[in-house]
């Protein structure tokens, strides 16, 4: 039980950062200072009527008002969290775009300059190395770079390279 004695010296303002952080309850704040009313009041008298019931339900509506902005701040925090989520993913759709664009542009300057290579200089056997991905599916995906490799045969299949010979 809280200490009615130690709440009753507490200002308001120190009285509702306890009720909103939830160290303390309305319910558990009455039961306190009731219970300090009953202890005092003989000696006192400063109480002639005191309506426990209506304090109660004052009480208890107090509290689900707390908890009631508890949720409306519990939802404001998960909106606010939810668009930065979404501006974080559009942030990194954004970032993959521009990487994946520098990447088929440098894999098209990599196919017209090996294709311009093949053309000029017409190399009688082609290596491949094709354990970092699968080149020939790479090369033959752009039309120029087929058809030069066109000319060319598989002579050798290993595991990892492939030769092409020119016919």
């Amino acid at each position: 039980m809280v200490d009615s004695d130690e709440l009753a010296y507490k200002t308001i303002p120190e009285l509702g950062a306890l009720l909103r952080s939830r160290a303390l309850s309305p319910m558990e704040l009455l039961d306190a200072t009731l219970a300090r009313i009953k202890r005092r009041n003989p000696s006192l008298g400063a109480f002639v009527y005191l309506n426990e019931e209506y304090a109660y339900g004052q009480a208890k509506e107090a509290e689900q008002r707390l908890l009631a902005a508890e949720r409306v701040e519990m939802q404001r925090i998960i909106a606010q969290e939810r668009a930065e989520l979404q501006a974080k993913r559009e942030t990194m759709q954004k970032m993959l775009g521009e990487r994946l664009a520098e990447i088929e542009r440098a894999a098209a300057e990599d196919r017209a300059t090996l294709e311009e290579d093949i053309r000029q200089n017409r190399p009688d056997i082609i290596v491949i190395d094709r354990v970092a991905f699968d080149w020939e599916a790479w090369a033959r995906a752009d039309p120029g770079l087929a058809e030069q490799l066109a000319a060319y045969r598989t002579a050798v299949s290993l595991e990892r390279y492939v030769i092409l010979q020119r016919r």
